[in-house]
């Protein structure tokens, strides 16, 4: 577009000239067989489903032959299995599955498929003569039964028929080439003002659009590419994931393992004194049971239970202290937690000498950095009236805030952090760094 300046006034005016557009119809697609040159790498994504199986059915296996305490650790005889797994650790998947990573390579698997004659020695399909240039999927079915000759070794033959069908779609869509027609038309669009003005230009640019740029039909093939479409972890329905006794404890990550336990009992105290010489002691009691309603996919478990918590704010005038008893709704993971707990709570004054009655609402978790280093954080609010007081009583609030970090020796847990205690209308009651102990029982 071109832009003019009129002199009895400051803004542009803009006149659009016509140009050339370019418009693609697909005329018709057709799906062609190719002849591929297999090559290992190429086998990355299956051998990779292939490793994540094996690890599930080991994990599946030290379980049901027996080789899996009551607590989640390991016993003495997984030594015989010839799998670096610790005797009375938890189950490690990492370790198993570096293990199979190096035994299930990508050489592994494409000198597989040579030995049993699915592929020749230059990697191509073997016996493809036959196969007609239109692509046809039932003419690969003449593998599968070459497949299932590999010794896949799985505890149960249904896993290494899904493994040997899904190694048998990689071959297909790999061999698997559209051809798509297309036609290309270009054509010239005036945006000139005027009957007259707008005519001639129209035709001047559909005389040169028809000899610079003519209609052309062209033929483009597009490559398809596997995909792997299996979760491997429906395959394995009876793998389940509890409570360790203690995060950390035995090797384990956080706080989920393998065929834990179904509860996970802790008890904390803390203490935190800031510049104004206000000290702040505090503690909490939690019972949790984990939710079995079903099979658990997931490295994640759900669990329900009562927490009791205590707080006192003290000083040289007054002791300021509140109490609940919650319900508590929790969320873990191999790599973090999160704990929603509401109940009813209570606050006295040694200043006042009165009782409040309240609600509490309260939301806490970790995340696991690093082994034995968590960070925790959270908050946790109560609220209510006084149903004591005469005249003019008044809502309380009290809200604390934290985060810090934790580490567990077992069966100890350490905490170090910084918190916040807000009063009614914000009002800041107490702040400071604070230390925590606790146990697990």
């Amino acid at each position: 577009s071109q832009s003019s300046s009129r002199s009895s006034a400051n803004n542009s005016v803009y006149k659009e000239q016509g140009g050339y557009s370019t418009d693609v119809h697909i005329i018709g697609s057709e799906k062609r067989f190719e002849r591929v040159r297999f090559s290992p790498h190429m086998f990355y994504l299956w051998t990779q489903l292939f490793i994540h199986a094996q690890t599930n059915d080991l994990i599946y296996q030290l379980k049901e032959q027996g080789f899996v305490n009551l607590d989640g650790t390991l016993s003495n005889r997984v030594l015989t299995l010839g799998v670096p797994l610790t005797p009375n650790k938890v189950i490690n998947q990492d370790q198993i599955r570096a293990h199979y990573t190096q035994k299930y390579t990508t050489q592994w698997v494409f000198n597989e498929l040579k030995r049993v004659g699915v592929l020749d020695d230059q990697g191509f399909l073997t016996d493809t003569e036959s196969f007609s240039d239109e692509y046809a999927p039932s003419e690969f079915n003449r593998y599968l039964p070459k497949i299932r000759s590999i010794q896949f070794k799985f505890s149960n033959k249904a896993i290494s028929e899904e493994l040997g069908r899904e190694l048998l779609r990689f071959f297909k869509e790999s061999s698997l080439s559209i051809h798509v027609t297309q036609e290309e038309t270009t054509r010239y669009q005036s945006r000139k003002e005027g009957f007259l003005d707008n005519f001639v230009d129209q035709l001047g640019g559909s005389l040169l659009g028809s000899i610079f740029y003519k209609d052309q039909v062209k033929t483009v093939k597009r490559k398809m590419t596997y995909t792997p479409n299996i979760n491997v972890l429906t395959m394995f329905p009876n793998i389940e994931f509890g409570f360790s006794k203690a995060t950390y404890l035995n090797g384990a990550r956080g706080d989920v393992i393998y065929y834990g336990q179904a509860n996970q009992n802790t008890g904390i105290i803390q203490y935190a004194k800031n510049n104004n010489d206000i000290q702040h002691l505090g503690g909490q009691i939690l019972f949790l049971n984990q939710k079995r309603t079903g099979q658990v996919l997931g490295a994640s478990i759900q669990a329900t239970g009562m927490s009791i918590h205590f707080n006192e704010l003290r000083d040289s005038i007054d002791h300021t202290t509140w109490m609940s008893a919650r319900y508590v709704v929790a969320e873990f993971s191999m790599t973090h937690d999160n704990k929603f707990s509401f109940g009813i709570s209570n606050t006295t004054s040694s200043l006042r000498g009165d009782s409040r009655l309240g609600l509490a609402l309260g939301w806490d978790g970790h995340y696991h950095l690093i082994r034995y280093v968590g960070l925790y954080y959270g908050f946790d609010t109560n609220v209510g009236f006084n149903i004591f007081a005469k005249e003019n009583a008044t809502n309380w609030m009290v809200s604390r805030y934290f985060v810090g970090f934790q580490t567990v020796i077992s069966p100890v847990k350490f905490r170090l952090g910084y918190e916040w205690v807000n009063g009614q209308d914000s009002a800041k009651l107490f702040d400071g760094f604070t230390s925590s102990v606790g146990v697990y029982f």
